[in-house]
């Protein structure tokens, strides 16, 4: 590190998490160091930092609740550039889907099929399945189902990360689910992911009470998992390790005093 380019930014207030804060400079776009101890910031930057992190503080500490998933302590070019990211990528599932119309073949060869991953090791349909949806009702209700708790994730873990850790996660589930399910089984759909999503976005909240974030969670699995051809099984397991994944984050941001 070029000490002489970064400023240390010390405070004194009772409860400082680095993790929360390092969201704010990261949708602030300001380069940032964590040591350990204190947050290192680029002597250009430092000044348009302190500024914004006192004023979340204030913020914080005038309404005493958790700002972590409050819109206004992000710029409107952050929240500008999350709109965007996410409409496109949500997008490529009503392509994919006007793309089963034309090619009938695809629904064949993308669905997850437990007799041809287990039987014939097509372990790609786990994810690929994911694209595909049975007709315009599925596809139109998972995008708008999706994007809210896409677009918060995104401001907050980054676009990148949001989206790596959903689609893989969500294939994960699919996995296991199939474990439990066996040849017999076939799914198709991005609800797994969303699943995902709002488990991570319950634990990324950062509840002082895990068990009623998850209680909170599991409601609204059992409200959004109904009808006859929903694959439940894999909404839980999707939920379980986006809220599991959650807490991980949640872990890797505290530091020891």
């Amino acid at each position: 590190m070029d000490t002489p380019q970064w400023i240390p930014f010390c405070c004194a207030w009772k409860e400082f998490d680095p993790f929360e804060y390092s969201y704010v400079l990261d949708a602030l776009g300001i380069n940032w160091f964590w040591d350990g101890k204190v947050f290192w910031i680029k002597s250009k930057d430092f000044s348009r930092a302190q500024t914004e992190l006192f004023e979340y503080q204030r913020e914080k500490t005038k309404t005493g609740a958790e700002a972590n998933f409050d819109l206004k302590h992000f710029s409107s070019a952050n929240k500008r550039k999350a709109l965007i990211l996410n409409t496109l990528a949500l997008t490529t599932l009503l392509i994919s889907f006007i793309a089963q119309q034309y090619f009938p073949w695809l629904s064949e060869k993308w669905i997850l099929d437990g007799e041809k991953i287990i039987v014939h090791g097509q372990y790609y349909r786990l994810f690929t399945a994911l694209l595909l949806h049975k007709d315009p009702a599925h596809v139109l209700g998972n995008v708008v189902f999706s994007f809210y708790f896409l677009f918060r994730l995104s401001l907050h873990l980054g676009f990148g990360l949001t989206w790596l850790l959903v689609l893989s996660l969500a294939t994960l589930a699919n996995g296991v689910n199939l474990c439990f399910l066996g040849l017999a089984h076939k799914s198709l759909g991005f609800s797994t992911a969303s699943f995902v999503a709002v488990g991570l976005f319950v634990t990324t909240e950062k509840s002082k009470n895990l068990f009623l974030a998850g209680a909170a969670g599991l409601i609204f699995l059992a409200m959004f998992s109904g009808g006859k051809y929903t694959d439940v099984g894999s909404h839980f397991w999707g939920f379980v390790l986006g809220f599991l994944a959650g807490i991980i984050l949640n872990k890797r941001g505290q530091i020891e005093d």
